[in-house]
């Protein structure tokens, strides 16, 4: 019962499926004193629908008849200390796609560092742990082995390492100020047991510091 005695909507989504605002990414450049779109056009799967659309035929021949690009979210402008690169993240907005793209900002124009596609819903631990090591590599989370775990990227020639692995997950991550080492907190030992650790940039062997 509410105050007024009447019924009161929540003004909120009222389904996660529910329709959603888009959103177009800008770049404004000052010296040529422009304004241009960042373009999601290229992004590889741009046009992939999700699996569970087999469960609804109709649906699914309207989508691919329409062979519209999927709504993107494009979050975070990712410098690199010397300028000369920068990164996106870009999230479907069904949930079942983010990409790290490299920008070419006078164009507008997005390259593929890495894809992490998952028919159920990309996110879980780490989401949002990401940034630069140093001015060619960039580091993030992602799911793709089927846990949270730490990768690094290089800009340069696309080439990706992966730093942790398991059956666990990393679950908060942070980078030391001098960059040269990575401190986060996992459930190594146990599902239920979250324990703190540190590990160099470059990968190895994590040292526990501390249980929680």
């Amino acid at each position: 019962v509410t105050a007024s005695g009447f019924t009161e909507d929540i003004p909120n989504r009222e389904k996660v499926g529910g329709p959603q605002p888009s959103s177009v990414t800008y770049i404004f450049d000052r010296q040529r004193d422009t304004v241009y779109s960042i373009s999601t056009k290229e992004i590889p799967g741009i046009k992939d629908l999700p699996d569970y659309l087999k469960d609804y035929p109709k649906e699914l021949e309207a989508r691919k008849k329409a062979n519209e690009d999927r709504k993107v979210d494009i979050s975070g402008l990712y410098w690199n200390g010397d300028g000369k690169y920068a990164v996106v993240e870009v999230n479907s907005q069904d949930n079942k796609d983010r990409w790290i793209m490299k920008l070419n900002v006078p164009t507008g124009q997005l390259s593929l560092l890495d894809r992490e596609r998952n028919e159920a819903w990309v996110g879980g631990p780490g989401t949002g742990n990401l940034g630069w090591t140093d001015n060619t590599h960039f580091y993030y989370e992602t799911e793709e082995s089927g846990y949270a775990h730490i990768y690094v990227v290089d800009v340069v020639n696309d080439t990706k390492k992966q730093l942790t692995s398991g059956r666990w997950e990393v679950q908060t991550l942070q980078l030391s100020k001098d960059k040269k080492t990575f401190y986060f907190t996992a459930n190594m030992e146990h599902p239920g047991v979250t324990n703190f650790y540190r590990m160099p940039v470059s990968g190895g062997t994590p040292v526990k510091l501390t249980s929680m």
